[in-house]
C-alpha cells in the first residue's frame, strides 16, 4: 500500500490532475504465473505468455504477478509491471477514460514509470535503460525507427515490445 501511495504522488507530480480521484482501483497481485494466466482466463482475457500485468477499464482492476521477473529479468519485476499498469489506470481516471488518448503517449508514460523505483517513500525517475538499449540496437541495425513517427501521432492500438522504447523517447523528448 506504501509503494502505491508513492507511486499516487508521482503520477500526481506529471498528471497534475484537478482533483483527488473519488475511489481506488482494486490490484490483483497473484503469487505465480500460472495463478496469473488462471485469473485472466476467468475473467475472459486472452494474453499471450510474455504479459506481465494489465490494467482493465471496465473492472476498474491491475492484475500482476508477483514472480513476474523469473520471466523477464529484473527489468520486469512485480513492482516495475505494477507501476506501468498503474500508469493505465491513473491515465484513465485524470483524462476521463484513455481510449481517446494515442498509445505513444499512453505507453510512453507506462514506460517512464516503470523504470523508475521508490525511494524513502518517494518516485524515483530512472531511464529504462534495456528498452533504451534494444532500441539503439535497432536503429544502428535498420537506419529507421520502428513505426514511423507521424504515424503514431493517431495511432490507437497495440505496439510490439521494441516500441516501448521508441515511444517512452518520444514522451521524453515532448
Amino acid at each position: 500500500a506504501q509503494y502505491l501511495e508513492a507511486l499516487y504522488q508521482g503520477f500526481a507530480n506529471i498528471y497534475e490532475p484537478e482533483a483527488i480521484p473519488p475511489y481506488k482501483f482494486e490490484i490483483h497481485i497473484f503469487n505465480t504465473h500460472q495463478d496469473f494466466m488462471a485469473a485472466a482466463a476467468a475473467h475472459g482475457f486472452q494474453i499471450s505468455e510474455g504479459v506481465g500485468g494489465f490494467f482493465v477499464p471496465g473492472l476498474q482492476s491491475i492484475f500482476v504477478y508477483e514472480d513476474s521477473g523469473k520471466w523477464g529479468g529484473e527489468d520486469f519485476s512485480v513492482e516495475h509491471v505494477m507501476a506501468h499498469e498503474c500508469s493505465h489506470q491513473f491515465l484513465h481516471i485524470t483524462c476521463n477514460g484513455s481510449a481517446h488518448v494515442p498509445t505513444w503517449i499512453n505507453e510512453g508514460l507506462a514506460v517512464y514509470f516503470e523504470a523508475g523505483f521508490v525511494k524513502n517513500g518517494q518516485f524515483v525517475e530512472c531511464m529504462p535503460k534495456e528498452r533504451i538499449a534494444e532500441l539503439k540496437h535497432v536503429y544502428h541495425q535498420t537506419k529507421k525507427t520502428i513505426f514511423p513517427v507521424e504515424r503514431y501521432l493517431a495511432h490507437y492500438d497495440h505496439i510490439t515490445a521494441a516500441q516501448y522504447g521508441e515511444v517512452y523517447a518520444m514522451t521524453n523528448f515532448w
